[in-house]
């Protein structure tokens, strides 16, 4: 399985190849796989898209599922571009730069599951990021960049893809994300229901008393109220 990453100059600048949960889980910035939209991390997105344009490297990502070893990887990297950087991924892979298996390339392990930071951690060379982002739709407030979630002034304290799943939702509204595109979202179509299960509970705790965030009739496929349709659509910063 690959994937391939364009910037909005339109030029080639991730290519990944392998199992995408073994990549990153979804949030923000969208690209197209066999025609397909997905959602991925924008930090995540972003610090690649960062790499890309600081050290002038395609990035490819690999898994050790992936459909092509290292060797072939490298090879493939070598025809996009000059100075590849191949990241190898693997759930045992120890942080690190590992011998380059191919001419005029670096290789680095990246532990799984990568985020934004564990990247920016393991290469040691990309820039903080200078921007916060922020997503706000009437009440609700998403800090992406932290994975914060606060309604009506609470502080959500979601884990994990709780968050990923609230922020799938809001990022789509006022439509309803599909199940399939809420199960790329936390990783699985097991996952949906017991994760929207959880954040229920999660806002039951932390913020009393106030307004349901998700509409108690979605059923199946969680969604958010339709009463927050009469305040406010969302803003991103």
């Amino acid at each position: 399985m690959s994937a391939a990453l364009t910037a909005a100059d339109g030029q080639l600048r991730v290519v990944t190849i392998g199992r995408q949960n073994y990549v990153t889980r979804s949030r923000a910035a969208e690209f197209r796989h066999l025609g397909m939209a997905l959602v991925h991390y924008s930090a995540f997105v972003d610090a690649l898209l960062d790499l890309a344009q600081h050290a002038a490297h395609a990035v490819v990502l690999s898994s050790e599922h992936a459909d092509v070893g290292p060797d072939e990887g490298a090879t493939l990297v070598r025809s996009l571009t000059e100075a590849p950087l191949f990241l190898a991924v693997s759930p045992r892979a120890r942080p690190g730069v590992t011998t380059a298996r191919a001419r005029h390339s670096r290789t680095y392990a990246i532990p799984a599951p990568v985020s934004a930071a564990t990247l920016r951690v393991a290469l040691g060379e990309l820039p903080e990021p200078h921007f916060v982002e922020r997503l706000q739709l009437g009440e609700l407030l998403l800090e992406v960049d932290i994975t914060r979630a606060h309604w009506h002034g609470h502080d959500l304290a979601l884990v994990g893809r709780e968050f990923d799943l609230l922020h799938c939702l809001a990022r789509a509204y006022p439509v309803t994300p599909s199940f399939a595109e809420l199960a790329i979202a936390v990783g699985g179509t097991r996952n949906v229901r017991a994760i929207a299960t959880r954040l229920r509970l999660r806002i039951t705790d932390s913020a009393p008393g106030t307004p349901d965030l998700l509409d108690p009739r979605s059923g199946g496929v969680p969604r958010l109220s339709p009463t927050l349709t009469d305040s406010a659509t969302p803003t991103s910063e």
